[in-house]
């Protein structure tokens, strides 16, 4: 019902560059609570019930999955997590995986501000430092549409207009986005790709990342 009243509401007002748009259908979805995980019930790091995410209709490459690009050497799964966003108990964490019981997973609290968006693209850049010395194919699979469009469509723009957004807005999240184009400028672009998944429909590596970011979303800050 909340999506109805806010469909209902973006009706009445003037139409916003699509990347505004993105923005604010994802910082809507960090509020609702990342994939409907209780960070009351640590225990249970499950999500409660799936969300259904608005298909969107991305590049054929790089940001696809499967897409004809050279087969990657080493794949990556890279999730975020978060609760409470927007409040002063906002807890999110994210996950990066390798495989089962692989000694290079990893599950960590966000450290700063804590919000979903900023947790997806930290997954990202811990995977680009993990492998910053691995001569491999790359393929870092994720189900942020928001961390895509930025690596892949918004950012050449950003850095155009001295990075402002389309409407002269500061960017949000910049110095996570400077860090990872460098990353991927020094990993090498020829041999490294950020693709999309889509969130909670079976895909294991997916599954398995997210189950990682919700349970770094429960540990305690960073330096604590």
């Amino acid at each position: 019902m909340a999506s109805q009243s806010s469909s209902s509401q973006q009706a009445s007002k003037p139409k916003r560059p699509a990347e505004d748009n993105l923005m604010e259908s994802a910082l809507i979805e960090d509020f609702l609570i990342n994939d409907g995980f209780d960070i009351d019930s640590p225990s249970t790091i499950e999500p409660r019930r799936q969300s259904k995410k608005q298909k969107t209709t991305l590049p054929a490459s790089p940001t696809n999955a499967n897409s004809g690009n050279p087969l990657p050497e080493l794949v990556i799964y890279t999730d975020g997590a978060s609760s409470k966003n927007g409040s002063v108990k906002a807890r999110a964490g994210f996950g990066v995986y390798w495989g089962d019981d692989h000694p290079n997973n990893v599950s960590e609290r966000l450290f700063g501000k804590q919000t979903n968006q900023r947790a997806e693209a930290s997954a990202v850049i811990r995977a680009l430092e993990q492998t910053l010395d691995d001569p491999r194919q790359l393929e870092i699979r994720t189900d942020s549409q928001y961390v895509i469009k930025a690596v892949y469509e918004w950012s050449r723009g950003w850095k155009r207009n001295g990075w402002k957004s389309s409407t002269g807005n500061p960017v949000q999240n910049r110095d996570l986005f400077e860090n990872m184009l460098s990353l991927i400028d020094r990993r090498g672009h020829h041999n490294t790709s950020i693709v999309y998944v889509p969130g909670h429909k079976g895909v294991y590596g997916n599954e398995m990342a997210d189950r990682l970011a919700c349970l770094g979303a429960t540990l305690p800050p960073a330096g604590q």
